[in-house]
């Protein structure tokens, strides 16, 4: 039998629709409690007033997430009301996995239960899938009134670590916002219902914004992304989960039969020629390829003025950039490739020229169609053996294990935009960067740079992880730049930052000092207005 459903709200668990039969006699009264492997993360999931099913967690003896109701609401009715509880079938896994990221191997190590559940008034029969890891996660659901963007990260009171509510596994889903109802909690909206943001209705107007703010339909067995809270005792801990991805399929071995490791997926570092007067022309374009062969970068991304040329210059730049061992990215809106037909002649445009991949951009809208259309991309680009950026975009969900050929995707304020940036870039690894790689395109020596340093500039390309990392500065600048730092004597030196080039002595308004530290010792720097810092350790 197939159910069709109009999802009004989520759980904050994976669940899976069926309608089958199952055991109405509940194996306990009204509570089922899994634990993490270590002991420190524990879920319940209960009943409460008028067999509401709910749920509360704990990491080492303290609440991160109190008492709050589950729910779907399937044809109008919230089958989290009414519930009877059956039988809970446990899981451990334990696993690893090659993975691009902050760290090369994942580790998925989880305590897991499908528990059995019967909404008492119709009988439909559904499955709550809960996974516990070790200090790092567990799912759970809370309220809102201001909107929020997941992944929300938070202080957990009583010095009880850090917390951060997001998802993952949006597959044939749509992604969800938090809304805030200030009251200490935050209610989960799916995508019809969170405001169309300004860069949405700017490209597709009002009447597209209220066509996708109506519920979606979905035509039987209903699996919902999973609900995510990660936990840690600090925020080092969140930084190097692996749990969003940990929940997300594997790749499909017929596209990618070594994984990661597949020839054509290639990680790597790209010129881009938007925010520092590149050109838009042909010549101007191979001479970013010539650039990026010096620099050792290995894409060159080109916006849409690709487009207008004919097919022999696009081929000409192709060939060109891959006599430098550098390869080309083209542009495209994503409007069109909402059709199929065209969408696949577009790959197959690429893929006969010979462009390693597209940055498709604006989607800026979490709706269960948007989030469709990213998952057709990435499987019809993988047929053609394309890597992918996708821009204007939400923030990653775990896609990337399913897709490796989903190298980046922005979800992320970065340098097309104003500053100010200091405060921003450094929440940013505790925030947005735990859902995943970010089209952040760091690195700008120019007046966007506000009120950062150029070390800022350059930290920023480290610590924002991409597999694909856009750079925003001018190829030419990169190669002619230098910044300051110091030898093992103390003394200021000018490094150049590709050539090496190196010229030691002391520089005006360079403060060098030696401080000797012993292990679990503090030392303070003190920072100049504008500067920045430069440390060399040593034993």
């Amino acid at each position: 039998m197939l159910v069709k459903t109009e999802i009004y709200h989520l759980t904050w668990f994976v669940v899976f629709i069926t309608t089958s039969w199952i055991c109405a006699t509940p194996l306990w009264s009204d509570d089922f409690t899994i634990t993490s492997p270590d002991g420190n993360v524990q879920i319940k999931v209960l009943l409460l007033d008028q067999a509401r099913l709910g749920c509360e967690m704990t990491f080492k003896g303290k609440a991160v997430i109190e008492k709050s109701p589950l729910g779907v609401t399937v044809d109008n009715i919230d089958l989290g009301r009414g519930v009877k509880i059956g039988k809970a079938d446990r899981y451990e896994i334990n696993e690893t996995y090659a993975w691009r990221g902050v760290h090369s191997t994942a580790v998925n190590h989880c305590n897991g239960a499908k528990l059995s559940l019967t909404h008492a008034q119709n009988k439909m029969a559904y499955v709550l899938d809960v996974r516990v890891f070790n200090e790092k996660k567990n799912i759970a659901a809370v309220k809102t009134d201001d909107w929020a963007a997941p992944p929300l990260t938070f202080k957990l009171p009583n010095n009880a670590g850090y917390a951060s509510i997001t998802e993952s596994a949006i597959i044939n889903y749509s992604g969800i916002g938090l809304q805030a109802n200030g009251q200490r909690s935050f209610q989960v909206r799916l995508g019809h219902e969170v405001p169309a943001s300004y860069p949405y209705i700017l490209r597709y107007k009002e009447d597209d914004a209220k066509r996708l703010s109506a519920p979606a339909a979905i035509s039987g067995t209903i699996k919902t992304p999973w609900r995510v809270v990660l936990i840690g005792a600090d925020l080092n801990t969140l930084v190097n989960s692996d749990i969003i991805h940990n929940l997300a399929p594997a790749p499909d071995q017929k596209l990618f039969p070594e994984g990661f490791a597949t020839p054509w997926l290639k990680p790597g570092r790209a010129v881009w020629g938007y925010l520092n007067n590149g050109g838009r022309t042909l010549e101007a374009m191979k001479e970013f390829s010539r650039l990026a062969g010096e620099l050792g970068f290995e894409y060159n991304l080109v916006e849409g003025h690709w487009q207008r040329w004919p097919e022999s210059e696009q081929k000409e730049l192709v060939d060109y950039s891959n006599a430098r061992n550098v390869k080309v990215i083209f542009w495209k809106h994503s409007r069109a490739l909402r059709d199929p037909k065209t969408r696949r002649e577009f790959f197959e445009h690429l893929h006969k020229l010979g462009v390693a991949g597209a940055k498709i951009d604006f989607f800026d809208h979490e709706a269960k169609a948007i989030m469709d259309l990213y998952q057709a991309c990435l499987k019809e680009a993988a047929e053609y053996q394309l890597i992918i950026d996708f821009h204007g975009a939400n923030k990653p969900a775990g896609e990337a294990r399913a897709w490796p050929n989903e190298m980046t995707r922005e979800g992320i304020r970065g340098y097309e935009f104003r500053g100010p940036w200091a405060a921003h870039n450094t929440t940013l690894p505790f925030t947005r960067m735990l859902a995943g790689h970010a089209d952040y395109t760091p690195m700008h020596f120019g007046d966007r740079r506000t009120d950062t340093s150029e070390a800022h500039q350059i930290a920023s390309a480290i610590i924002f992880t991409s597999p694909l990392l856009v750079y925003a500065e001018h190829p030419q600048n990169i190669l002619n730049h230098a910044m300051l730092v110091r030898d093992e004597k103390g003394n200021a030196a000018t490094v150049s930052l590709v050539r090496k080039r190196e010229t030691f002595g002391p520089r005006p308004g360079v403060i060098v000092d030696t401080t000797t530290v012993k292990n679990n010792d503090s030392f303070f720097v003190e920072l100049v207005a504008g500067g920045g810092f430069v440390a060399l350790l040593s034993k």
